[in-house]
């Protein structure tokens, strides 16, 4: 199995939920976040899901799991086909369980994509 690449998505308009969000992060959470996504793309899924990097959250729904002492931020993205994954949205977690707004976010980020695809 190949290992997989990341992309985030931007709009047709330039504009980038997730860029948006990681150029927000203080420095340090930041380099963290990027650093999972590129352990991601060289040791594969199934390494990043053993050490906690990647949790399956829907049928092709998944987030990445990134946390500095108490800020922990979260990834949303969804697989598109052979080794290509993109990357919709981010945010802060201030709960237990993933903000249904932020699923339905990505959700609605992933038919704009294959909306504009078509």
């Amino acid at each position: 199995m190949q290992n997989p690449i990341f992309e985030f998505y931007t709009r047709k308009n330039g504009q980038s939920e997730i860029k948006d969000f990681i150029l927000r992060l203080p420095l340090r959470d930041k380099a963290k976040l990027l650093g999972i996504i590129k352990k991601t793309e060289v040791f594969g899924i199934s390494k990043a899901i053993s050490l906690g990097y990647i949790k399956k959250i829907g049928s092709n729904e998944f987030e990445i799991r990134s946390q500095l002492g108490n800020n922990i931020q979260r990834c949303l993205y969804f697989h598109v086909y052979a080794q290509k994954y993109i990357i919709t949205n981010g945010f802060t977690k201030k709960s237990q369980k993933t903000p249904q707004y932020e699923i339905s976010k990505m959700k609605k980020l992933r038919k704009e994509l294959y909306n504009d695809r078509k």
